[in-house]
């Protein structure tokens, strides 16, 4: 909920053994007219993220706005730079000539990561001049939530490496809007579903052909794709790995407990065979001592 901050030149570390969960590097919340500078930002979580959380805010829309990101350099075994999760508007925004390297992903647009949390909305963002060192690019999507949409992103000067392709995955019944990639080097290329007004101009990012197959495969989660690489279609043999799957963790869990319930049994009947020797020693000598008397 701040206004009118300046971050300029901060180092932010919080990578340690064993891993730092939710040591996010910047965290902007419900802030308006933020501008973050000539930062170098190394985590185990998200180095900087724009959030529209607004849950212990008071009479205070939910709104992210008017903020500009850099000249920084990000690092993260997480996301690079996350935008969304919470309950409102994450808008004009403007991320301009920064690294991104040893990330997992480079840039994530995100709804919401929890099913209770009913979304946040992404737009007017733009992407300046970024140079990418990542697992994957950008993945964009709602997760569990709904009723939101991500509208006028522009990536404008991209360049880079990465292993895989980006993903922009719409909800067909709320799809994003005006996504424009202008100059993007990224040769890995992306695969869009349920997104209007896409454009790509100049660069080497190419878009994957998405058939109606692939589409399908993509929507039906990792289980649905499991089945799909195995050449399942028919949603019954989908029940029947599911119950396989069942079955499999049911004999594990049965190992498991023979395993303990094996153990705990020889510790019992060492125990008492450790004292039924103690008391036939405890009865040798009590009989010694009457017979001495």
């Amino acid at each position: 909920g701040c206004e009118d901050v300046e971050v300029d030149g901060l180092d932010v570390y919080t990578c340690r053994e064993p891993r730092t969960y939710n040591g996010d590097g910047i965290d902007v919340d419900c802030c308006r007219n933020v501008r973050i500078r000539n930062c170098k930002v190394n985590t185990d979580d998200d180095s900087i993220t724009l959030r529209a959380n607004g849950g212990r805010l008071r009479h205070r829309p939910d709104v992210c706005e008017d903020i500009v990101i850099e000249n920084c350099t990000l690092s993260s075994i997480c996301n690079g730079l996350r935008l969304g999760v919470g309950t409102g508007t994450v808008r004009k925004a403007t991320v301009r000539n920064c690294r991104v390297v040893g990330s997992r992903f480079a840039v994530c647009l995100v709804c919401g990561y929890r099913k209770e949390q009913c979304g946040t909305a992404i737009e007017d963002v733009r992407f300046e001049n970024l140079e990418v060192e990542a697992e994957k690019f950008l993945v964009a999507y709602h997760r569990f939530t709904e009723g939101h949409t991500f509208r006028n992103i522009v990536f404008d000067g991209v360049k880079g490496r990465t292993q895989g392709d980006s993903r922009i995955y719409a909800d067909n019944r709320w799809p994003f809007e005006n996504f424009t990639f202008r100059n993007v080097f990224i040769p890995e290329g992306f695969d869009a579903i349920n997104v209007r007004d896409l454009a790509v101009e100049g660069g080497d990012f190419p878009r994957r052909e998405m058939t109606p197959a692939r589409a399908q495969e993509l929507n039906n989660g990792f289980l649905k794709n499991i089945c799909h690489l195995l050449g399942i279609r028919n949603n019954l043999y989908i029940i029947l790995w599911n119950l396989i799957f069942f079955l499999i963790s049911c004999h594990l869990f049965i190992s498991e407990f023979r395993l303990a319930t094996s153990y705990l049994i020889k510790e019992f009947i060492g125990n008492r065979n450790r004292n039924q020797i103690r008391i036939g020693e405890i009865t040798i000598v009590h009989r010694v001592f009457l017979a001495a008397h």
